[in-house]
């Protein structure tokens, strides 16, 4: 009977814990139950449509801030931006998902921060006259899209900034920079930058020379920096690549710094060539002393021949040229400038001009007043030659003076009546224009028709007028040729005549004058 008691107990407490584990289970069955069923129960709703995210920030992932719900539905609610990429502005879908309902949503990339500008120090120096890009006054830079453009200009400017900015004068400026990216976001920082000059290289010019020339390439050549002084000992010239004994162009490069580093390089070319070619040169003005190195010319003063211009043009292309005489109780007259050499200036003229005088008055065209020497005189071909010591003509004149242009060889062909038109210029002490004459040519070389009192009857005829106060003057053609020089003229039962002293008579008094020839070709 006590074995059967026991059993019963043992088989109601089994019971027991079968019930209560159905109890229990029962009841967390039905407690997920209502969990699962609130969000059934309970569905979410939008906040808003859109939702805007800077450029470079991920979007929020909290679903709460999208949605208004119980906690539990949004503890379920998944949000979807696999199509949104945030590093690009646009417009984008995302969605939210919760249970069996989805909810759209644009999202706006937006861009609405300036880009974060951070320019390097202060009283930083830069070079006159170059171009800096605005990139070279900024330290570092940053922007979520990676486009930023940078731009400057000078404070209190004309609002107009630029990629890059060039200073031109010596001084200090504050500058403003700007970073703006894609948006139109703009950042300003303003820095204080100092501009200097680099050094400046001085008589620094191309070179035509003949082969077989010798050159000293920093003969005439000095470098002056504004805050260093003479920097001319810092030259330094690359002519590796030269060879002077053969002709053709070659290039040599000057270059300088100063203390702060700016440097100066102008390269110049080297252009070896026959002497024939260089006076071609010369004469046509493609080149000239002032302005270029010349070695090897017959004539750096030669004022050359001109083309396709009017007789009146050529008489104020030759002004240079011409020479205004004076002789104190004689009597005034003309001439020209006949040649140049290294120690004087040779001016031709009349001998019935100068007279017996040892020294005469040369007036300019400049009007500079100098004193000229009786070198030669000739009565019989009516030619004389002045000379007026080089180092007493002022400098800048003599960068302006040029001799006549004379083609021995052009005239030698000329035929004796050849239609061609002449003029004579004469100018007054002061260097003003006088009178302008033109004709045309009657005879090359002809026989005076008058008694020249023992002086050369073959002379040149012209139409051209010849007039007191003229003598000595230059007789042009219309290229600039020198044709004969004006002697005097006739009047009266035979008519009027022009007479002038051959360009062949002057060639023969220039040999015997100075024992070389006046012309070179």
């Amino acid at each position: 009977m006590k074995k059967q008691n026991g059993q019963n107990k043992e088989m109601q407490k089994k019971f027991y814990i079968k019930t209560g584990v159905a109890v229990g289970l029962s009841i967390l069955a039905t407690f997920c139950m209502i969990i699962i069923a609130i969000p059934f129960m309970f569905p979410i709703s939008q906040k808003e449509e859109i939702i805007v995210v800077e450029l470079g920030n991920e979007p929020d992932n909290n679903v709460k801030n999208y949605v208004t719900g119980l906690a539990p539905a949004m503890w379920v609610s998944k949000i979807d931006y696999s199509e949104v990429d945030y590093m690009k502005v646009g417009e984008y879908k995302a969605t939210i998902k919760h249970c069996f309902q989805t909810l759209h949503y644009t999202v706006l990339v937006e861009d609405t921060v300036a880009p974060e500008l951070t320019l390097i120090e202060d009283d930083i120096y830069i070079q006159a006259d170059v171009e800096y890009p605005a990139s070279y006054f900024v330290e570092e830079t940053f922007d979520a899209s990676g486009d930023v453009e940078l731009t400057v200009e000078e404070k209190g400017g004309s609002e107009n900034a630029k990629d890059n900015i060039v200073l031109s004068e010596r001084g200090e400026y504050k500058l403003v920079v700007y970073a703006t990216d894609g948006e139109e976001n703009t950042k300003s920082e303003t820095i204080t930058i100092n501009v200097d000059t680099s050094p400046e290289l001085c008589e620094v010019k191309d070179y035509y020379v003949v082969a077989g020339s010798e050159i000293d390439f920093m003969e005439g050549v000095t470098a002056i920096d504004e805050e260093d002084g003479d920097v001319t000992s810092d030259i330094e010239v690359d002519n590796a690549n030269i060879d002077l004994d053969t002709e053709g162009v070659y290039e040599v490069v000057y270059s300088v710094s100063d203390s702060r580093g700016f440097i100066t390089q102008t390269n110049v070319s080297v252009n070896v060539m026959p002497a024939d070619d260089i006076q071609e040169l010369i004469n046509t003005r493609e080149i000239d002393r002032n302005e270029d190195t010349i070695i090897g010319a017959y004539n750096l003063y030669d004022r050359g021949y001109y083309t396709d211009i009017e007789m009146e043009d050529v008489l104020e292309e030759v002004l240079p040229c011409i020479i205004r005489v004076r002789v104190p109780g004689l009597g005034v007259g003309s001439g020209f400038i006949i040649q140049i050499t290294e120690d004087e200036l040779i001016v031709c003229t009349n001998q019935h001009v100068v007279g017996d005088n040892e020294k005469v008055e040369i007036h300019f065209f400049d009007g500079t007043e100098l004193e000229g020497r009786v070198a030669y005189a000739n009565y019989v071909d009516d030619v004389a030659f002045v000379t007026i010591a080089r180092n007493h003509v002022p400098e800048d004149l003599m960068e302006q003076v040029y001799t006549v242009h004379i083609n021995k060889e052009y005239w030698d062909e000329l035929d004796n009546t050849a239609e061609i038109d002449v003029g004579t210029r004469t100018i007054k002490e002061d260097g003003k224009l006088w009178q302008d004459q033109t004709g045309e040519l009657v005879y090359k070389e002809t026989e005076s028709l008058v008694n020249m009192n023992g002086r050369n009857t073959t002379v040149c005829e012209t139409t051209s007028v010849n007039y007191p106060g003229s003598s000595g003057s230059a007789v042009f053609d219309s290229e600039g040729n020198l044709i004969a020089m004006v002697s005097g003229y006739t009047s009266g039962w035979i008519g009027v005549h022009y007479y002038n002293v051959t360009l062949d008579n002057i060639c023969i008094n220039f040999y015997e004058a100075f024992g070389r020839e006046v012309y070179y070709y």
